[in-house]
């Protein structure tokens, strides 16, 4: 089955089908309904994009449908960001029959939408849930206008990676903690970022967030993830997380293997193979937010000595004397732009 797509709030149960050449790792397409008739927005989208899903339309509902979507081709997966207008899709046991589609989907839904799923079971998703679709079951949106991030991956690969029976996880609502919460935040960034790297680079940041994926679903499946099977996984969980933590001035190694659910011992071999140390890492992230911090006309009544302290630092001479190190001007020079 080929899996395509463009950009904004994403539909879970539909692998999408936009027809393109064959493209490499990295290849980003976008599709919309800018350029459609409005009266013809849903038929459009239900040809292009919505191919494994039947849209419902109740008897009243407003005949405008507005929606656009960015696709990221990937080795191990395709990340899908879909926005669309309020919709109701189904994909019934007649349609499983049809197509036989049997793609998995680790959906991203965004904040402030809400969707009804009926899979395996009804529940209601909130924004930044992050929720498995399994596409060889029946399943059924109802939805909010809402953007969805998704990652979709073949079947037969996702088992060789995770091991275990995939169908215990049609529906299942991923952790809000641990690595789930870290590759919330990868497809996020990801996917807002998307049109700002290049291909090479986007298909870097697309494997990552392929590897931290299985890793969730081998905790998901076993008693927890292989640490050693997925590096490349692993380290990007370790690095978005001492990104969002480096503020801590108590943020160690203990807490960062802790965070992403491995041994300290494998944490120091994964950086090492690297060239890196966590420390390190450490300190450069906390160098630049406060780098960040020094350059932005957000907050300019901010001294440098509270940005240190916010940016995880305990002693202004320390800051002073790394930063200087680390970008070859002191934090005042780089305030006023010298």
């Amino acid at each position: 089955m080929a899996s395509h797509a463009g950009r904004l709030p994403v539909d879970h149960a539909s692998p999408l089908s936009i027809t393109r050449p064959a493209a490499s790792p990295g290849t980003l397409t976008t599709c919309s309904t800018a350029n459609v008739p409005p009266a013809e927005g849903l038929a459009y989208w239900r040809q292009s994009v919505l191919v494994r899903m039947d849209p419902i339309i109740p008897t009243g509902s407003p005949k405008l449908f507005r929606a656009k979507m960015t696709h990221i081709l990937g080795e191990e997966c395709e990340l899908i960001d879909h926005a669309a207008d309020a919709i109701h899709t189904r994909r019934d046991p007649e349609r499983l029959r049809r197509d036989d589609c049997e793609d998995v989907l680790i959906s991203l839904l965004g904040p402030g939408g809400k969707t009804k799923l009926r899979h395996a079971g009804e529940q209601i998703l909130h924004g930044n849930s992050l929720c498995i679709a399994d596409f060889s079951k029946p399943i059924e949106y109802i939805r909010s206008r809402n953007r969805d991030i998704a990652l979709m991956f073949n079947r037969s690969k996702l088992q060789e990676h995770v091991k275990g029976d995939l169908s215990l996880l049609a529906g299942r609502m991923l952790p809000r903690h641990g690595i789930a919460a870290l590759l919330r935040s990868h497809m996020r960034a990801l996917a807002d970022e998307a049109g700002h790297l290049s291909p090479a680079e986007r298909a870097t940041a697309l494997n990552a967030a392929a590897e931290m994926a299985y890793l969730v679903l081998q905790a998901e499946i076993k008693h927890g993830p292989d640490a050693e099977q997925f590096p490349t996984g692993l380290y990007a969980a370790a690095q978005t997380l001492i990104r969002q933590r480096c503020h801590e001035p108590d943020l160690d190694p203990a807490t960062v293997a802790a965070g992403i659910g491995c041994s300290r011992a494998a944490l120091y071999r994964l950086f090492a193979a690297r060239g890196d140390t966590i420390a390190k890492s450490i300190w450069n992230a906390r160098l630049d937010q406060a780098h960040a911090m020094l350059t932005s006309a957000a907050k300019p009544y901010l001294l440098v000595d509270e940005i240190a302290f916010r940016c995880g630092f305990t002693e202004v001479s320390t800051f002073n004397r790394m930063f200087r190190r680390r970008y070859n001007l002191t934090p005042r020079e780089v305030r006023h732009g010298i």
